[in-house]
């Protein structure tokens, strides 16, 4: 599971394993598919960014894009954000040099951009 962290201005709340889960507002015509959810009294919309941390990967930033019910599992797919030094010169639309402390919205559709986080298996 991932543990997720949503960033505010006056700080942060943790999740972890022994959490209450919620969904929240369903998409219209959309079976499995929601627009928000709530882990241990925090409320999580589609397109917050949170702070992130998995195993091997350590601490990173993403934003949620989607949310859904699939195969017995409670999904969440994020997009990583990438620091200003992972970002070649030259890229398209970049008109000045990234400053150490400046992160990027990824794009694509691979494993590095985005990743499917499992929130809460359900018990059989």
């Amino acid at each position: 599971m991932l543990a997720v962290k949503k960033e505010e201005s006056t700080g942060h709340q943790e999740a972890s394993k022994e959490c209450a889960f919620k969904w929240g507002v369903k998409v219209v015509d959309e079976d499995h598919q929601y627009r928000s959810f709530s882990l241990m009294g925090e409320q999580y919309e589609q397109y917050d960014c949170v702070c992130c941390h998995s195993k091997g990967s350590g601490d990173w930033l993403g934003k949620i894009m989607e949310l859904e019910e699939a195969n017995n599992h409670k999904l969440c797919k994020l997009r990583r954000f990438v620091p200003g030094s992972d970002v070649p010169p030259g890229t398209a639309g970049l008109t000045h040099l990234p400053q150490p402390k400046e992160v990027f919205l990824a794009a694509g559709r691979t494993t590095a951009v985005e990743t499917v986080n499992i929130l809460v298996r359900f018990s059989d």
